[in-house]
């Protein structure tokens, strides 16, 4: 009797049950979520009470966006976060025309934390939609 490894024992669960994969892959876009958002936290030096007090949030709700679990938070929240810990956030769009990709940035802040998005995208020769 052959020994089949974990890998392809997962992927075939993965492949018989869909909404298994559905469930494991919305798992992974949390977690890389929730450590992007650790990372913004911890290099601007503050603590999850500092951040849920320049949002108008209890430090549970910091946690919850932190955390690798539960349910997605939503852009307001993500962008009010970006905010707290001095970072800009925005929406990016990836096309892929040809052989070719495109990419379109929508800033989501005010005003000084939009020019700052922008300058950054520029930079990397990113399109900025809106701006010409």
């Amino acid at each position: 009797m052959a020994v089949k490894s974990m890998k392809s024992v997962m992927h075939k669960i993965r492949q018989e049950t869909p909404e298994l994969d559905q469930r494991l892959h919305a798992a992974r876009r949390r977690e890389k979520l929730a450590l992007a958002l650790h990372g913004l936290r911890v290099n601007a030096n503050l603590t999850q009470n500092q951040v849920a007090e320049r949002m108008g949030k209890d430090q549970a709700h910091i946690s919850r966006m932190e955390s690798l679990t539960g349910p997605f938070p939503d852009m307001n929240s993500i962008t009010a976060y970006a905010h707290a810990c001095q970072s800009s956030a925005g929406y990016v769009f990836v096309t892929r025309k040809n052989q070719h990709s495109s990419v379109v940035a929508v800033p989501l802040g005010n005003e000084e934390e939009d020019e700052r998005l922008v300058a950054a995208m520029r930079a990397h020769n990113v399109e900025i939609a809106g701006n010409s």
